[in-house]
């Protein structure tokens, strides 16, 4: 084979991988289905970890390594997890549990910037 439709047949097995590329599955969607601990009181400290401070820990599915929780806009210090994606922990800082109401939570994969759905954590 020479000429055009071998340059034909050449271009077509080249376009195969940039095919197979196209429909490669996407990065699944993070979902937040709860967290803990639900009772929370506004100024009290919980689920104290060695260092003294509170945690919160998150079920979900599908948590990528680099995802880690956001409440109230802020992103939680010293996340982690685990090695199937359905828990994601972070610290809590003293000042987003001190006074009652509704905080928005939600999981950021930091390396896409892909966001779970959202849920009110609620400080009492």
């Amino acid at each position: 084979m020479t000429g055009p439709a071998r340059n034909a047949l050449m271009a077509s097995l080249l376009a195969i991988p940039l095919g197979l590329a196209a429909c490669s599955p996407a990065a699944k969607q993070i979902s937040l289905k709860g967290y803990g601990p639900l009772e929370i009181q506004a100024g009290q400290p919980f689920n104290v970890q060695p260092d003294g401070l509170s945690a919160i820990w998150a079920d979900t599915t599908d948590a990528p390594k680099s995802a880690v929780p956001v409440l109230a806009g802020q992103k939680l210090p010293g996340s982690s997890v685990n090695s199937d994606g359905t828990l994601v922990s972070g610290l809590v800082p003293p000042e987003l549990y001190a006074k009652p109401g509704s905080y928005p939570l939600y999981i950021v994969d930091e390396k896409t910037g892909k966001k779970s759905n959202e849920v009110m954590l609620i400080v009492k």
